[in-house]
């Protein structure tokens, strides 16, 4: 059982949306709707109704196989929600009971809230990374990781315009695997090994001069008068 606990967590962390049967991205977006109008109000309600269909009577319409039809608000909100992971989709709601009174809720914006963000996995935040890229400070593996997918030269000449979204992209792409658990580590760079010279031992006795004319014999150089 508790193996079973554990692949159903896998699950929901890998699968998107879009994987689930059709019953299940119902359920899903019913929740949504359920658990986003408990946290914001008539700020949604307003917008975006219920998730089910409803008769004349205020009762669910259901398909052909006995589950409840979506209204068209809802299928949208699945559409949009196809690439994002159930665990995400639970981040997003929790997110929204955080939200300030002035905060409109849309797709777009519940979206971002769903998305993992850097401090979620002790990750520099975007800015922070983009900064630490471009001072070419790589105290986090994961910002030289980008760096790298992006090409170092393009990124490093490439104008603040261009870079910043590039590497805004490929570094949550980057926040997103970690989430998944992958590790990202720098490469080990070993230097040139030197030959080892053993030291030169120079044997002289008595006259001082003669013992540098030997010292500098033993060198290969010429000694000359002191």
């Amino acid at each position: 059982q508790q193996q079973s606990e554990q692949q159903s967590r896998t699950d929901s962390s890998i699968n998107t949306i879009a994987k689930l049967p059709r019953s299940k991205q119902e359920r899903i977006a019913v929740r949504v709707f359920a658990k986003m109008s408990a946290n914001l109000g008539h700020r949604w309600t307003s917008s975006f109704g219920y998730a089910m269909k409803l008769d004349e009577e205020g009762n669910p319409v259901l398909d052909d196989n006995g589950n409840p039809m979506l209204t068209e608000t809802a299928e949208e909100w699945v559409w949009n929600m196809r690439d994002m992971t159930v665990d995400q989709v639970r981040m997003g709601i929790e997110r929204s009971r955080s939200m300030p009174g002035d905060w409109w809720p849309t797709w777009q914006g519940f979206r971002e809230l769903c998305m993992p963000r850097p401090e979620d996995v002790g990750l520099p935040t975007v800015e922070q990374a983009y900064q630490q890229a471009v001072h070419k400070d790589w105290r986090h593996p994961e910002v030289w990781h980008a760096v790298q997918l992006i090409g170092a030269y393009e990124f490093h000449h490439a104008p603040e315009a261009k870079s910043r979204p590039l590497f805004n992209r490929v570094y949550g792409a980057i926040v997103v695997r970690a989430l998944n658990g992958e590790r990202f580590e720098m490469p080990v760079v070993e230097g040139p090994r030197l030959a080892y010279e053993a030291p030169v031992v120079v044997e002289a006795h008595g006259d001082p001069k003669a013992h540098i004319q030997a010292m500098f014999a033993a060198l290969g150089k010429r000694g000359g008068e002191a």
